[in-house]
Parts: structure tokens; sequence; C-alpha cells
């Protein structure tokens, strides 16, 4: 008996063990299953909240230098939506918290009291009057762009709100819900919310303001300024009063604050820059651009502008644009791409003109003037030939259809005189100076040199206002940098990168021993440039006159279409262009006339400074002929000692100026018919014939060479007569009149006797004489002709050319 009890024992005791081990295997099991379903929970708890949370298009924003919004462009999906603020200000965060969530900072993105409230509220009224949400899950509902509202919808609120607050700061919530909550009408965000209602930024509302912002998000399409005034005013005033039951303003700042208006009507945005954030965007996808823009100047010149379109509107001239450069730090300081007068908004005033490529006129004048110093082709005071010119075809005229004979070099650029230019591109070399352009940054010059040729000169070329300023504005930088540069290291390789629109830039310095242009041929164009004199014909120049050392450069493309005028001192580049956008042309619309006066309004807004001073290393004492401008030769007989560029000294002796042998009835003579003993010399600046003919007429005291002796044998070569026109070899179209008849070809010739007799003979027929003024028509016919003059003397003068 007491052996099968204790077998029975046993066996109950084997069977315990076996029934033990499953109940262990299913504890494990349920753990792991536990684990997993923790971990799954954690997972999903983790990747609840979006990443980016809100994935939505923004307005592009331009700053000024100080902070202030110059610009906006609306978001894509057309809603005033501003990038996301960095920060909050005091007064528009404390209003913010106490409507919405006064328990904001104590709670973990739920609060389990309110939504006690809420739920009470509800159950009592029947209706839903409270929703007991954060901050929190109102930024959740905000990211999902507001779904249906519904008891699952809460929970997932709830649920990603706390998880929201293990990612983000308290005021990293504030922020993102401020700037994405709705203000009204395509208003989002309390950025444009505080512009578009009040016209400041955030930073500058009082406490009314900020109450009445705070409240708008709550029933952004029932109340907002204008609608419902008074129901808006109930609520902000609601709010103002619970700040001041929690000490937060006092009595005084309450009574003043539910005094103050509501706003009525929406403000429009500020847009004095949208050109320059359009230019922005072509470089960057940022959405906030803080650029080096002055926003007081930017806003004075743009009214300067406008005014000065507005009359010109009166002669349709629509357009006009204004660049305006810090030299010192190579930033934009006012950027106003295009304007046209209020009631004129269909003149294509969204073109860019600062960025538009434009014919040049001769506004690169002092471009090849520079270039010529530097390469020691000129001094600034080298004579130029200012006749009648032909080149292949080519036959550029002056602005005032008259010509000078001969000008010094400066006088020609600073009356920018179109023949000198021509010529001395000619000497210069017009490939070399299509590559010289490209060095200084003019980036317009997408052909070859031979397509442009020496129209290169005249505004065959075309080129941008940002360009010149880059070019003008490279070359004060040159001078700028020479002066603090070390002896041997003169140039900064950086003086002509072009200007920068941002902030935050700086103007890199890497000094070489050699720049693009030396400073020496720079400040003798500069020193050119500020020469104010203008013939009549070109415009009253004597209103620009004033205190102000500026060089200055006007320019006027062909047929009217584009007037250009850039000004430079040490301190600022200002670059000027008015026109029609769609490139048609008015009379008078040429760069003294229209740019230049908007060029002087503006740089009378800018401080007055001193010059540049002289590069003195590059610089030496020369003696200068008076009358040719050129080095002092041994016959010249005024002699003027001038500070000269060192490359200038490579520069050839006058020649102009030379020494004449003369009797006592004051004729020339030479040894065939005088003794050397009764000779007297006597030194006279002499010009060609036909340089000489039009010099006479603008220079009385020019002393002309007296007559040879008659017993005298002289050189009959001697070029004492000339042709004016026809030019040798050239090609001659000559139009029809009204009638239908073929004009007469006039041709004219110049001698140094201006009472001598001229013999004219056309293809070996006479055809008469001319005495004093030399003019003859010829009648013609198509083909290759020649024409012959000879004086009394016999000297003789032969031309080939072609009648078309």
């Amino acid at each position: 008996m007491t052996s099968e009890i204790t077998g029975q024992a046993n066996y109950l005791t084997q069977m315990k063990g076996k029934n033990k081990r499953p109940s262990i295997l299913n504890k494990k099991r349920k753990k792991q299953l536990f684990l997993i379903i923790g971990a799954a929970i954690l997972i999903h708890f983790y990747f609840s909240l979006p990443s980016p949370l809100f994935n939505t298009s923004y307005s592009k924003v331009l700053y000024d230098d100080s902070g202030e919004i110059l610009s906006v462009k609306i978001a894509p999906d057309e809603q005033w939506r501003f990038p996301l603020v960095d920060s909050l200000p005091r007064k528009y965060k404390t209003c913010l918290v106490q409507f919405e969530d006064e328990y904001f900072y104590q709670h973990f993105g739920v609060n389990p009291i309110s939504l006690g409230r809420a739920i009470k509220q509800n159950i009592s009224s029947g209706s839903v009057k409270s929703g007991g949400s954060t901050i929190s899950m109102q930024l959740i509902r905000l990211s999902k762009q507001n779904p249906s509202r519904t008891i699952w919808e809460k929970i997932k609120e709830m649920y990603q709100a706390i998880r929201l607050e293990f990612s983000y700061s308290k005021n990293e919530i504030l922020n993102l819900y401020a700037s994405h909550a709705p203000f009204g009408g395509n208003v989002v965000g309390i950025s444009a919310a505080s512009l578009k209602y009040y016209g400041r930024p955030l930073s500058s509302l009082s406490w009314s303001e900020a109450a009445t912002l705070a409240v708008l998000p709550n029933s952004p399409s029932l109340i907002f300024p204008g609608k419902n005034n008074h129901l808006l005013e109930q609520k902000r005033n609601r709010l103002l009063k619970k700040l001041l039951n929690n000490l937060i303003i006092d009595d005084e700042t309450y009574s003043l604050a539910i005094e103050e208006p509501l706003p009525n009507e929406f403000l429009s945005f500020p847009n004095y820059a949208p050109h320059a954030l359009e230019f922005a965007l072509k470089s960057s996808k940022d959405q906030r651009f803080f650029t080096s823009i002055n926003f007081k100047l930017q806003k004075r010149s743009t009214e300067i502008l406008q005014h000065h379109i507005k009359q010109y509107a009166q002669n349709h001239i629509y357009n006009g644009a204004v660049l305006i450069i810090d030299n010192y730090s190579n930033k934009v300081v006012s950027y106003v791409g295009n304007t046209a007068p209020i009631n004129h908004q269909f003149h294509e005033n969204y073109v860019d003109i600062i960025q538009s490529q434009r014919s040049t006129g001769s506004i690169i004048k002092p471009f090849l003037h520079a270039s010529a110093l530097d390469d020691g082709i000129i001094l600034n005071t080298t004579i130029l030939p200012d006749i009648p010119t032909i080149i292949n075809g080519f036959a550029p005229k002056n602005y005032t259809k008259t010509y000078e004979g001969a000008v010094k070099a400066n006088t020609a650029l600073a009356r920018s005189l179109n023949v000198p230019a021509v010529r001395l591109l000619q000497k210069y070399g017009y490939p070399r100076f299509h590559q010289q352009l490209k060095k200084l940054g003019m980036t317009t010059l997408h052909k070859e040199a031979d397509h442009y040729g020496l129209s290169l000169i005249l505004g065959g070329a075309e080129t941008t206002l940002w360009d010149l300023a880059t070019i003008y504005g490279g070359m004060a930088k040159t001078l700028l940098h020479f002066e603090k540069a070390p002896i041997n290291n003169s140039y900064n390789s950086f003086d002509y990168t072009p200007p920068n629109l941002y902030a935050n830039s700086s103007l890199k310095e890497n000094y070489k021993k050699k720049g693009v242009l030396s400073a020496s041929a720079i400040y003798e164009t500069f020193n050119a440039l500020q020469e104010l004199k203008r013939p009549v014909d070109e415009g009253n120049w004597k209103l620009f006159e004033n205190s102000k050392k500026i060089a200055w450069k006007t320019g006027t493309s062909f047929g009217l279409r584009d007037a250009w005028a850039v000004g430079v001192t040490p301190h600022y580049t200002v670059a000027v262009w008015t026109g029609n956008a769609s490139g048609i042309g008015r009379p008078g619309l040429v760069g003294i006339l229209k740019a230049a006066p908007i060029l002087f309004s503006i740089f009378n807004l800018l401080p007055n400074e001193g010059w540049f001073n002289p590069p003195t290393r590059e610089m030496a004492p020369c003696g200068i002929c008076h009358y040719s401008g050129e080095k002092a030769g041994e016959y010249c007989n005024q002699i003027d000692t001038m500070n000269i560029s060192i490359t200038g000294k490579n520069t050839p002796l006058c020649h102009y100026c030379q020494q004449t042998h003369l009797n006592n009835k004051g004729k020339q003579v030479n040894s065939s018919c005088s003794s050397i003993s009764s000779m007297s010399s006597k030194n006279f600046f002499i010009l060609p014939p036909v340089q000489e003919w039009y010099y006479i007429q603008k220079s009385a005291s020019y002393e002309t060479l007296p007559p040879f002796e008659s017993t005298c044998i002289h050189e009959s070569k001697r070029k004492t007569l000339n042709f004016i026109y026809p030019h040798s070899n050239a090609k001659i179209y000559i139009p029809r009149e009204l009638n239908g008849n073929r004009s007469q070809l006039i041709c004219e010739a110049t001698h140094k006797d201006r009472k001598a007799k001229i013999f004219w003979h056309f293809d070996e027929l006479y055809l008469g004489e001319t005495i004093g003024f030399h003019q003859m028509p010829i009648e013609y016919k198509k083909g290759k002709h020649t024409l012959m003059i000879i004086d009394e003397q016999g000297s003789e003068k032969v031309v080939h050319f072609e009648l078309l």
C-alpha cells in the first residue's frame, strides 16, 4: 500500500514537471511578443511625425542691409506664406500662448484638463463648442492641411502632438505654428500678416496689434479686417483683459490698447526691388535673400527715376534703370531694374534692364582711351584727326555733324566725338580692343571681332548696365587698391569682379604686378571725364555743374533707342539707362538729355567726397607741346610740363611743329632762291591739309604757312592740297531725290593757301576751277572713275573711286 502511494506521488511529481515546462515557454513567448509590440509602437511613434513637418512652398523675400523687407514674391500656390520665422517677439508670443494654450509650457503636447473641460462642454451643450486642442495639436492639424474633424483624427492629433514634443523645443513649436497659421484670405503666417495688416515688421507691433493677430487664426474665414470687425474687436479685447488680469500688462497699457483702431483693409507688401529679387532667384533657390541694398537709397533712387520717366512719358519714353555700387566693398546699394510711371503698366516694366543687352553707343569710349594710354599709343593731350572719314565703307559721323580738324584726345573723349574715336580704334586695333573688353568684364561679346569691326566703339556691340558698372567700378577700385598696395604688387586681380548683391559677401584681395589697365591710365581717363563742357547741340550741360568731382560719360545708341550715363567717384559707381524696353527709338532720346539728369540727381543723394589720389609711382613729369599735345620736340615753341603715365614716354616726339625759313617779305625760301645769311627761321604748328581746312574754321589763332617765294624751286609734291571727299578706293552710292532723279556727286578739296586756284579733271575731262571754297559737282555714271586736282604751282592729287 505504501509503495503504491509512493509511486503515485512520484508520478504526480513527474507530471507536474512536464506541465511546468510549457508554462515557462508561454511566458517567454508572451514577453517576446510584448517586446515586439512595444518596439513596433516605438518605431511607429518615432516615424509618426512627417519629415519635413510642412511640405509646402513659401514666398521669396528680399531684405535690405538692415534686415528690412524690400520685396516679396508670392508662393507658387498663390499664398502669401513667408519662410519660417527664427524667433517671435515677446508681445506676440505672450498673446498667442494666453489665447490659444495657457498651459503650453507645462504640458507634453496634450492637456488632459483642457480635453476634459472640452468634452464636458460639448456634452452639456449637445454640440461642439470646444476642441481642447493645444498649440502642438493645432500645429499637427495645420501640417496635415486641416483634415475633417473626427474622433479618430483627434486621437491621431494627440498621438502626433506628443511625438512632436520629443523632436522640437517649445519655441520651435511656436515658431512653426506662427509661420503656418492662417490669417484670412491668402495670408499665411505671422510675418506676412504683420505686413499685410499693419505694414510693419512683427518686431514693431503694439500690444493691441499683437493681440489682434493672436486671435485671428482662431476663425480667419469669419473674422478678418473689414469683415465682422465688431467680433474681431470683442475677441481682441477679451484677450487684452486676460493679459491685464494676469498682470502681464498694466491698466494704462490696457486702456490705450483697447482704444487702438482695427485695420480695415489689406495693405500691399513692400515692392521696392522686384527685379533684384528676380535676379537673386536666378542664382539661388533660397527663400530669403539678405542683400547689401540700402533701403533709403533704393527708395529715393526709385522715386528720382519715376519722376523723370513720368516726364519722359510725354515723349513716349517709358522705361529706366539705375544701379549703384559701393566701390569700397563692391556691393550693390541700389538696384532699380526698371520702372514706369503710374497708369503706364503695359510698357514691359517687368523687364530687368540692368541685365538686358542693349546697344552700347559711346559709353565704352573711355575703355579705349584708357587702353591707348596704357599701351603708350597716345597721351591724354595727343591731337587726333577729326575729319570726314570713310574706312572700308564705314563712314562715322559726329553727333553734331561737324568736324574740328584736329582735337586733343581728352577733349574728344569729353565731347564724345565719334570720328577721333574710330580713328583711334583703327590705330589701336579692333581685334585687340575686342579682347581687352572681355578682360575688363564685358560678357556680351558673343561674336568674333571681325563681326563688329570699327563700329565696336560706336555701339556696334551690346552690353548691360551690370557689365558697365562692373568695368567702371573696377577702374575705380584699381585706383583705390593701388594706393594702399605694396609697391611691387600694385593690382588686385579681383578689381573687375562683378558687384555682389548679398550682405554677407566680401571683396577678395590678391595683388599682382600688372592690372588689366594701369592706375595711371585710369587716373588720366577719369580726369578727362571730369570735363563737363559739351557742345550746345548736345544739350544744356551747364545744368550739371556742381562742386562734386565726378568722372562721367554718356552714350546714345544708333536709332535713339538707348540713353546711357555712368558716373564714378571714389566711393560710388552710378549707372543709368533710359529708353523703351521694347526697343522703340524716340527723338531726343540721347544720353546727355535723358540719362545724365537722372545720374546727377542721384549723385546729389550721395555724400560729397574728394577725388582719387594720383598714382605717382606710375607717373613722371614730361614736357608736352602746347599745340600738338605730344612730347615736345626741338621745334615746339610753347612747352607745358605735365605729369604723364610712364608708358607715355613711348609715344613719339611732336612732328607737327616744324622749322621754316623765311625772307624779309615773310615768304618761304630755301637755298635755291636765298642766301643763308638773309634767311630767318620760324617754327610753325602745321597740320595736314584736310585737318587744317577744318581746324582753321574753329581756331582763329592758327597760323598757316606763308607761300614760297616765286623764284624758289621747291617740292611740288608737298602736301599743300588734298581731297576731303571722296576718299581713295571708296565705293559710293548716290540715292535718288524725291522726284526720282539721281543726286549729284559733290566733291570737295582743300589747299593750304586759302586764295589758291584748283583745277578739276574727271576721267581726263576738264571740269573747271575753284578759288578759296573748293567744291565741284559731278554728273556721273556707274563704274570706276578717276578724279584729279592741280593747283597753280603744279601740285596735284589723284583719287580713284567707284560709283554704285
